[in-house]
C-alpha cells in the first residue's frame, strides 16, 4: 500500500510543473528553455529545506504548502541558479497571482512601491520579511 510519502516526488512534481505555470504567465516569462526550469525546480527543492526551517524557527505547524510560500521562499534559490533574473517581475508575478485568485485588483503605484519593498529586502538576504509582506497583503484582500 502506497502512502502519501511515496507519492511525494509525483506529487511535489505536479505541483512545481503548476506553480512554474503561473509563475511564467503572471510574470510574463516566456523563452527562458529547459535549462531555467531545471533551475526553478531545484530552487523549489531547495526552498522546501527553508521553509521547514521557517515553520520550526517560528513554531508554526504547516499542514498544507501554500503556492504563495513557496513563490516567496524560490525567488533567492531562483536568483542564486540565475543571476541575471530581474527580482521585481517575480515579486510581480506574485502580486498578479494573488490579483487573479482573489478577483481585485491592486492600485499600479501602490504594486511598485511593495516590489520595491520586497525587492529590498531580498537583497538584504531577509525573505522571511518577504514572506510576512506578502502573507499580509493576501490576508488583506481576502478580508
Amino acid at each position: 500500500m502506497k502512502t502519501k510519502q511515496d507519492n511525494f516526488p509525483e506529487y511535489f512534481s505536479v505541483y512545481i510543473d503548476k506553480l512554474y505555470e503561473i509563475y511564467q504567465t503572471k510574470g510574463k516569462f516566456f523563452g527562458e528553455g529547459d535549462k531555467f526550469k531545471g533551475n526553478f525546480y531545484l530552487a523549489a527543492s531547495h526552498a522546501l529545506l527553508d521553509i521547514a526551517k521557517y515553520a520550526q524557527d517560528y513554531k508554526i505547524n504547516i499542514t498544507e504548502l501554500d503556492a504563495i510560500k513557496l513563490f516567496v521562499f524560490i525567488i533567492p534559490h531562483l536568483y542564486k541558479e540565475n543571476p541575471n533574473i530581474i527580482i521585481e517581475r517575480l515579486i510581480r508575478s506574485i502580486f498578479t497571482y494573488l490579483e487573479e485568485i482573489y478577483g481585485r485588483e491592486f492600485d499600479r503605484q501602490e504594486l511598485d512601491k511593495s516590489a520595491k519593498v520586497c525587492v529590498n529586502f531580498i537583497e538584504k538576504g531577509d525573505i522571511v520579511s518577504v514572506y510576512t509582506y506578502i502573507k499580509g497583503v493576501q490576508e488583506g484582500v481576502k478580508a
